[in-house]
């Protein structure tokens, strides 16, 4: 039992994206290079707020620790920003793609 169990997790995925509309999976994939293209910009704010970090050599640690801080909020959003775009444009997809049934 438990194989079986097993094995309907793993095909489920694979299930699910069958049942997709060509639209939705065109949403889905424009929403991952949203995301992939954050996650750059992201890692990219974050390793600036390393180097602000680095730079320091204790003088103004508190003025730096929140200019490093920030960049890393910024990061943050800019991801959450992301996942939010691209979880609305599959929902769209999803809604068109009901609408025409």
């Amino acid at each position: 039992m438990k194989t079986i169990t097993k094995l309907m997790l793993v095909m489920a995925p694979f299930a699910l994206a069958a049942c997709d509309s060509k639209a939705e999976n065109v949403a889905e994939e424009q929403g991952n290079a949203v995301q992939e293209a954050a996650e750059g910009k992201a890692d990219a704010l974050e390793s600036q707020a390393d180097a602000v970090r680095e730079a320091d050599k204790g003088m103004n640690s508190a003025a730096t620790e929140a200019k490093a801080d920030a960049l890393e909020n910024k990061a943050d959003a800019v991801r959450t920003q992301a996942d939010a775009t691209a979880e609305k444009m599959e929902q769209n997809a999803e809604k068109a793609a009901e609408a025409a049934k």
